[in-house]
């Protein structure tokens, strides 16, 4: 007797296993048609069914350029490989889907095997990377801040340089410089074999979601190239400040079949155009409500910087003794963060540095009290504490608080 198993046609008929712990930790912090794309695609691999990004975009009602951005965002995340059959062309490739397991667990950074890289540095350029993140963050350093760059360096072994390209990078393109999610950002990087500036530029270059956009917007235009430092700009005016999303900007670029010099400029005057007919007034793009949310930011900023003045300026007359205190713990935490590059030759240097930061802030806690202070007044004041009153999460997505004070507007 032979023994035959129906032959099951209809895909609603299987299950697809999907990992608790893209469940768990993944999906709540991706865009919902990042998700989309992903449990598809796993469904169709799972069936060995073949599929390409046009067929899941059109399955899923979404312009195929989300589906291209869904990969970049999960290639990121290490829970994809894209494989290119023509290393040249970095527009085409295939999806591996990955073992998330395997892709979080099986393999270690490459700072962890052997022995652990060290990063030699002199207490000048200690002292000058701290100058030059504070400078490109436009803030003194938070909490333990110093000391988590030092493990970085000693620990991960990230060179200096490339700390610093992370924060500006997190600045300019994630409109956040919080240390844990520079450090989720270093670590990606880290966990790709992305050891040097030069290698990093390299790798945004191709996979960075907003260069892909770029790089579509000059082939619609019939262009090969990059896209020059002004075109940049430029360009990202359209989605930051007209609020524009790429089927729209690729509309106006079809309004250049006519002409014989199509380029950036005149796109830009088009979408300008276009966003002013839009809103019913003659206002440029600074008039978007994009612009009008960030400006509040700004303003409350401002106000909330006057407030951390007037809190600090009313602490110090009453109680001087706060200001040393203050001074006191930057200094420690600068000794601790120098005697963590020494490594097992620092470790005493580390514990009696952090007795002291206990113990300065012990006393400053028990100063505010005595004289009526609540125990955060010499921190920065903050309208919304979840995104520092800049509208962007540590995770990189936006604040709830950019919702609200859009609706406001609105209303």
């Amino acid at each position: 007797m032979n023994f035959q198993k129906q032959n099951i046609t209809n895909y609603n008929l299987y299950d697809t296993p999907v990992d608790n712990m893209f469940i768990g930790e993944y999906m709540a912090t991706a865009p919902g048609d990042y998700v989309k794309v992903y449990l598809l695609a796993l469904m169709y691999a799972e069936l060995s069914v073949p599929s390409d990004h046009d067929s899941l975009a059109r399955e899923l009602g979404i312009p195929v350029e989300e589906v291209l951005l869904a990969w970049n965002h999960w290639e990121k995340l290490g829970l994809i490989s894209k494989k290119y059959p023509d290393p040249d062309n970095k527009l085409r490739y295939t999806v591996e889907i990955l073992n998330i397991r395997e892709a979080r667990f099986g393999r270690m950074p490459a700072a962890s095997t052997g022995t652990k890289v060290r990063v030699e540095l002199a207490d000048g350029e200690l002292a000058q990377l701290y100058r030059d993140i504070e400078a490109t963050t436009g803030r003194l350093f938070e909490g333990k801040e110093m000391q988590e760059i030092v493990s970085w360096m000693s620990e991960l072994g990230i060179a200096p340089d490339v700390i610093l390209f992370a924060y500006k990078y997190c600045a300019q393109n994630r409109r956040t410089t919080r240390y844990r999610y520079v450090r989720a950002v270093l670590k990606n990087w880290t966990e790709q074999g992305l050891r040097s500036v030069a290698d990093i530029e390299e790798h945004l270059e191709q996979t960075d979601a907003r260069h892909f956009l770029h790089r579509r917007i000059l082939k619609a235009l019939g262009f090969s190239r990059n896209p020059t430092e002004e075109e940049r700009r430029i360009m990202n005016t359209w989605f930051d400040e007209l609020d524009y999303d790429i089927e729209r900007v690729l509309e106006a670029c079809r309004k250049t079949s006519g002409i014989s010099n199509p380029n950036i400029n005149y796109i830009n005057s088009v979408l300008v155009a276009w966003k002013k007919e839009e809103t019913g007034r003659g206002g440029d793009a600074s008039d978007s409500l994009y612009s009008q949310v960030m400006a509040l930011y700004e303003k409350e900023r401002a106000e909330n910087d006057i407030r951390t003045k007037e809190n600090l300026s009313n602490v110090f007359t009453r109680v001087p003794r706060v200001r040393d205190i203050l001074s006191e713990l930057r200094e420690a935490s600068y000794r601790m963060s120098k005697a963590m590059l020494m490594g097992v030759n620092g470790e005493d240097a580390v514990r009696r540095e952090q007795k002291t930061i206990d113990e300065l802030q012990s006393e400053k806690e028990l100063l505010l009290s005595e004289n009526g202070f609540e125990p955060d007044i010499t921190e920065t004041v903050y309208t919304c504490k979840a995104c520092r009153d800049t509208g962007t999460l540590e995770s990189g997505e936006r604040c709830p608080c950019f919702k609200e004070k859009a609706e406001q507007l609105l209303s």
